[in-house]
Parts: C-alpha cells; structure tokens; sequence
C-alpha cells in the first residue's frame, strides 16, 4: 500500500502544477508484486472505460495479458506471451504497466507515458538525468555503457544502456525515452535486470519496443 499512497501523492503533486515524480521512477523502489492467477489472453479494457468496482485486482494491483492500451497517454503495446503485467488499479493514475522477471533480484521492465513534468528540453537530458538517478541510488561502478538514437512507432527516441554493481550484484539497466511533443508527453519502456541474465531479458524490452504503437489521444 505504501506504493500506492506515493502514486497517489505524486499525481497530486503534479496536477497543482509542481514538478512530480513520475512512474518509472516509483517501480524503481517497490516491493515485486505477486504473480497473478491464470487468465485468458485477451485486449485489454481501455482503464478509463473500467468499472472500479468489477476491476480485476490481486492484493492491490490489476493485471494485463495481450494488448495493453492506454488513451489517457496515447499509446499501446502487446505483452509478450507467457508473461503477465501488472498496473495500479482503478482509479489510480494510469501511466503504464510492468513486467517482474526475477523476484530474487528483482528484475523488471515496464512502459511508462508521463507528462514532461521535469522539463526535459532533449532526448539526451532525459537520458542523462535517469543516469544521474542511478548515481543516487547507492550503486557502484556505474557507467554508460551505449548510447544510441533510434526510433519508437515514428518517434525520434534515445536508447541507453548503463552497469553498474548494487550490493556487489552486476547490475544492467536499458532505457528507451521519447517524446510526444503533439502534448508534451515522455514514454519510456526500461528494463532492469543483472547482467547474467541481460541477454534473454532484453529480449522483452525488444518485444515492447516492436509492439509499441501510438493511438489517438483522448482530447485535442
């Protein structure tokens, strides 16, 4: 629950118009939720159109297979087979999904549609200051490994790749960035896993990344 009350503080924050804490940044120091029961893999509900009280929830969190759509930040993306996403619930801010690879190290990718609420001015600052996030978090060795620009469903978008050791554990994290200027929006698919296991978990991050599709935002 302590998630959920930090979730909901850092929307309010943001909506009186100060700088808030975006999602991604909240996955970074949770707990791993638990694994879902079985479901059927089917599209997803759009969370705007759920009924709160019918939704879906296991101890506090919804949980997504097949196409996730978001129309509050325009976008979808399919979760690959085999996997199950979980999101806060209803009505809870709906930024995104996530992914747990590993519970015992806590490995993870998520997709995150954010308004731009720390300005960044480029591709790079936003890159750089994710970098300097990680310098915060009591990590060791830390360095960018690979920087790269590419693009996300049409969107000119920065990818970079940083190791570093946390509790003497080789650590990799890959982040996507890009901005949707039409509104001002930042998505980010992430993955963050160790570095024995980066070459098949970066395989999901891959996935995310080709699956991700713009949809039409819900007001002009």
């Amino acid at each position: 629950m302590k998630f959920f009350y930090r979730l909901l503080i850092a929307f309010l924050t943001f909506t009186i118009g100060v700088r808030s804490t975006p999602w991604r940044y909240l996955l970074r120091n949770r707990e791993p939720a638990p694994r879902a029961s079985s479901r059927t893999n089917s599209p997803v509900t759009a969370p705007d159109s759920v009924d709160e009280t019918e939704e879906e929830t296991q101890d506090g969190w919804a949980y997504e297979q097949g196409t996730y759509l978001n129309p509050e930040y325009g976008y979808s993306v399919t979760i690959p087979d085999g996997l199950t996403a979980y999101r806060s619930p209803v009505p809870m801010p709906q930024h995104g999904v996530a992914v747990d690879l590993s519970k015992p190290h806590e490995t993870q990718v998520w997709i995150d549609g954010s308004y731009n609420s720390l300005e960044w001015g480029s591709l790079r600052e936003a890159a750089n200051d994710n970098f300097n996030y990680l310098k915060a978090d009591d990590v060791a060795h830390l360095r960018i490994a690979r920087m790269v620009y590419g693009r996300l469903s049409g969107l000119r978008a920065v990818r970079f790749v940083a190791t570093y050791n946390k509790s003497g554990l080789p650590m990799i994290e890959d982040e996507i960035f890009a901005f949707r200027n039409e509104r001002d929006i930042v998505y980010t698919l992430g993955l963050k896993t160790t570095a024995a296991r980066y070459s098949e978990d970066v395989k999901v991050l891959n996935q995310l990344q080709s699956t991700f599709h713009l949809e039409a935002l819900p007001y002009p």
